[in-house]
C-alpha cells in the first residue's frame, strides 16, 4: 500500500478536504437536532416556502384561483420586529381644523413558514389617525385576503388615488346615494363585483306604491302592496313581495349601474317596516324575487342578511341548561337555520347567500383599565367574588375626547365576548352541529357563506344614549379580528361617509360630528394582519374551539371577564403540511401581559411548548406557524391542541380545542 505523501497535495485538495470535513460535521450536528430545530436549520423551510409558494390572484369574485408567481417570502425582509417599513404612497396635508395627516406607514409583512410563532405574534406599532375627514389606505402596503371579503360603506374621496381600498384587502364598496352623484368617482361606473348596495325600508314604501298602481287595484296583490306603501305594513302575501322585488330589480339596477348589472352583494335593511312576525317571510321574498330577476337577465346578485332584527341574545340565554348543560342558546328552540321553509333561508341557499350577524358594539373603553385594582394592580371584588369595573366620564381616541357612559366598561367586554359567542353560533347553525371543519354546511344550506356585520361607531341602545362615537382603535381592530378569523364576509356599516366624494381632510361635520376616519385605518389593520397568511388560508382546515366565550351570564367561577380570554385557533392542510393559527386576546387584562403556552399532543407525539404572550389587555395575539412533521392533519383534531395562561388572579386557566372534553386532568408538560 502506497504511503499518503503530504508534498503531493496542492491548495485545492486542501480546500476540497476541508469542505468535506465541515460537511459532514454539519450533518451529524443536524442529525442529532430535535425535529423542529432539524426544520428551521435545512433547506426544508426553502422547500415548503416552495409549497405554498403560490400568490393569491384576488378575485372580487365569488371563487378566488391560485397561479405560480414570485414568492411572497422572498426578498429584502427581515424577522419580526425589525419588517421593512417602506413610503407606499400615503398622501400628506392638514385636515380643516389644521391637524396634520398621520402618514406613519405599517410594515411589509413575508409570508413566513416558520416553525414556532413570534412571542408577540404578527403585530406592530401604528398610531392612530388624528386628522379629520382623513383615512390613508396607503399607510399599509398592498395586499390581498383569501378567505374572507370585506364589504365596505366608505369613505369615498374625490380623488382616485385615496380610493385605494381594493388593494388594501376590500373587495366592495357601499352604493351609498351620495357615492353616485354623477361625479368623477361616481361608483356607478365600478363594475358590479366591486359594489354592495343596501336597499332601506323607504325604497320599497315608494316602490310598492309605484307597482301596486300599474297593477291596479283589482289585481289580487294590490292590497299588500298598498299596505306597505301607506301604512308600512308587512302583510304575508308571497306573490305580491316577489313581484316587488322584481320590480325593484329593474328599477335599481341602472341607479346603482351604469352597465345595469346593479351590484354583486345586496342587504335589504327594513327595521321600520312592522310587524317583525312577517319580517324573514317579505325578505326572503324580496330576495328570491330581486335575484332571479336579475339571473334570469345574466346577472349575479348574492343577498346578504342577518338572521331578523330581533337576534339571539347571548347573554339573555347564556345559563346553562339544567345546571350543566349546554347554553340556552344551543337549544334547538333558538336554531334560526333549522326552518328549511323559510323563504329567507330558501333566498340565501339559492343564489348563494351570505347569513350574516348584525350585532354591533354599544359600550366603547379607551386605554384605561376596564377594571378597578389595588395598588399591586390586583383586580377588585365587591366581597362576593364579583370584580368591579372602572367608571369614566370620558377617553381619549383618534386625539378626540370621547364621553362615556355609565357601565361601559363592563359593557365593552360584554359585547366583545358575546360576538365571540355569537360567531360560534352563526358556525354552528350552519353546519347544522358542532363545527369541527370548514366547510360543514347543514343539507340544503352547501353553497352558503358565513358572514358578520360590524360598524365604525357605536350603536346607541341598550341603555347607552349616544350612537355616533368613533370606536376606539384597539376595540375596533379586535372585533374585525374575530369578524375576519370566525367567518367568510364582512360588512363594515358606515352611513357617517354618506356625502358627497370630497378631498382628504375635508370638512363633513354634518354628516358625523367626529369625523373620525381613521376607524376605517383600524379595520384595515386587522385586515393587514390577518392577510400575512394569504398564502394558505385557501387551505381546508380544523377549528378549535377552546371556549364558550359567554355562559352563566359570566357570573359563574372561571366564566368571568377577568377570568377567561378569548381563543381561537384552526388547524390548517397546506399540501400535507400541518400548521397552526392561533387568534388570542384577554381585554380585562389591562396593562398587564398575559403568557399563553399552547402545545399539541396526538397519543405519544407532543409538540414542543409554544409561547404567545399579550403585551397587555389592548393587543391581541395572532399567528400561524408550522407543527412538527410527526403530526399528520388526518390525526390532529381540535381536541388534541391545548393551551395555559394565569388568569387575571394569577390562576391558571387550561382549555383544549373542543371545548366538549373534559380539562379536569391537564397539566401543561
Amino acid at each position: 500500500m502506497k504511503r499518503f505523501d503530504f508534498k503531493h497535495m496542492t491548495p485545492l485538495r486542501w480546500v476540497l478536504i476541508g469542505l468535506a470535513v465541515v460537511g459532514l460535521a454539519g450533518l451529524v450536528y443536524w442529525l442529532l437536532l430535535p425535529t423542529a430545530k432539524k426544520i428551521a436549520s435545512s433547506p426544508m423551510l426553502n422547500t415548503l416556502n416552495n409549497l405554498v409558494n403560490k400568490v393569491i390572484q384576488v378575485s372580487p369574485d365569488d371563487d378566488y384561483t391560485t397561479v405560480d408567481g414570485t414568492d411572497q417570502g422572498s426578498g429584502n425582509y427581515t424577522a419580526n420586529p425589525s419588517w421593512l417599513v417602506g413610503d407606499y404612497g400615503a398622501e400628506s396635508g392638514v385636515d380643516y381644523e389644521g391637524n396634520a395627516f398621520v402618514r406613519d406607514s405599517a410594515p411589509t409583512i413575508p409570508f413566513e413558514a416558520k416553525v414556532r410563532p413570534y412571542l408577540h405574534g404578527v403585530d406592530y406599532y401604528f398610531p392612530e389617525q388624528t386628522a379629520k375627514g382623513v383615512t390613508l389606505y396607503k399607510r399599509f402596503p398592498e395586499f390581498a385576503l383569501a378567505d374572507v371579503k370585506i364589504h365596505s360603506m366608505g369613505p369615498w374621496f374625490s380623488d382616485a388615488s385615496a380610493n385605494a381600498q381594493f388593494s388594501r384587502g376590500i373587495t366592495t364598496i357601499t352604493t351609498l346615494p351620495n357615492f353616485r352623484n354623477g361625479g368623477p368617482q361616481d361608483v356607478k361606473s365600478l363594475p358590479a363585483n366591486r359594489k354592495n348596495t343596501m336597499l332601506p325600508d323607504d325604497v320599497f314604501w315608494v316602490l310598492s306604491g309605484s307597482l301596486a298602481n300599474s297593477l291596479g287595484s283589482a289585481d289580487p296583490r294590490y292590497e299588500a302592496l298598498m299596505a306597505l306603501a301607506n301604512n308600512h305594513e308587512l302583510i304575508a302575501d308571497e306573490n305580491a313581495y316577489i313581484e316587488l322585488g322584481r320590480f325593484a330589480w329593474q328599477n335599481q339596477r341602472y341607479t346603482n349601474a351604469i352597465d345595469g348589472q346593479f351590484s354583486r352583494y345586496l342587504s335589504l335593511d327594513i327595521e321600520i317596516s312592522s310587524p317583525y312576525t312577517n319580517y324573514r317571510l317579505i325578505v326572503g321574498w324580496l330576495y328570491k324575487g330581486f335575484c332571479s330577476a336579475a339571473a334570469e337577465a345574466g346577472f349575479t346578485i348574492r343577498p346578504f342578511t342577518y338572521y331578523g332584527p330581533e337576534q339571539v341574545v347571548i347573554e339573555g340565554l347564556s345559563d346553562r341548561m339544567g345546571g350543566s348543560g349546554d347554553p340556552e342558546y344551543l337549544s334547538e328552540q333558538f336554531d334560526f337555520l333549522a326552518n328549511t321553509l323559510d323563504p329567507t333561508i330558501q333566498a340565501i341557499a339559492q343564489f348563494g347567500g351570505v347569513f350574516a350577524n348584525d350585532t354591533y358594539l354599544q359600550g366603547i373603553w379607551g386605554n384605561e383599565p376596564l377594571l378597578m385594582r389595588d395598588g399591586n394592580g390586583t383586580p377588585q371584588t365587591d366581597g362576593g367574588g364579583f370584580v368591579l369595573y372602572n367608571e369614566l366620564s370620558q377617553t381619549t381616541a383618534y386625539g378626540q375626547t370621547i364621553p362615556l357612559e355609565a357601565g361601559e366598561a363592563q359593557k365593552c367586554l360584554r359585547d366583545l365576548y358575546e360576538q365571540s359567542t355569537r360567531l360560534y353560533l352563526m358556525n354552528h347553525r350552519i353546519a347544522g352541529q358542532y363545527p369541527a371543519q370548514s366547510g360543514m354546511r347543514r343539507s340544503g344550506l352547501e353553497g352558503t357563506k358565513t358572514g358578520s356585520f360590524t360598524r365604525y361607531t357605536n350603536e346607541g341602545v341598550d341603555g347607552i344614549t349616544h350612537n355616533d362615537r368613533p370606536v376606539p382603535a384597539w376595540q375596533l381592530e379586535l372585533f374585525n379580528a374575530l369578524n375576519l378569523f370566525l367567518t367568510q364576509h364582512l360588512w363594515c356599516w358606515g352611513v357617517d361617509f354618506n356625502h358627497e366624494p370630497d378631498a382628504l381632510g375635508a370638512n363633513h361635520a354634518d354628516t358625523w360630528y367626529y369625523g373620525a376616519y381613521g376607524v376605517a385605518e383600524s379595520i384595515t389593520k386587522a385586515a393587514h394582519r390577518h392577510a400575512a397568511f394569504t398564502n394558505i388560508q385557501a387551505s381546508a382546515f380544523k377549528w378549535c374551539w377552546f371556549n364558550l366565550a359567554m355562559v352563566n351570564h359570566m357570573q359563574t367561577d372561571g366564566d368571568g371577564y377577568h377570568q377567561k380570554a378569548l381563543c381561537h385557533a384552526k388547524i390548517r392542510n397546506v399540501n400535507g403540511t400541518v400548521w397552526l393559527e392561533v387568534l388570542l386576546a384577554f381585554p380585562a387584562s389591562d396593562n398587564r401581559s398575559t403568557l399563553f403556552q399552547v402545545w399539541v399532543q396526538q397519543g405519544s407525539i407532543q409538540s414542543e411548548i409554544f409561547q404567545c404572550e399579550l403585551p397587555s389587555g389592548r393587543h391581541y395575539f395572532y399567528d400561524c406557524f408550522l407543527l412538527p412533521s410527526s403530526f399528520s392533519y388526518e390525526q390532529v383534531e381540535g381536541e388534541n391542541v391545548y393551551l395555559t395562561y394565569p388568569d387575571t388572579m394569577n390562576v391558571p386557566r387550561y382549555h383544549r380545542g373542543d371545548y366538549r372534553q373534559s380539562v379536569d386532568n391537564v397539566v401543561a408538560p
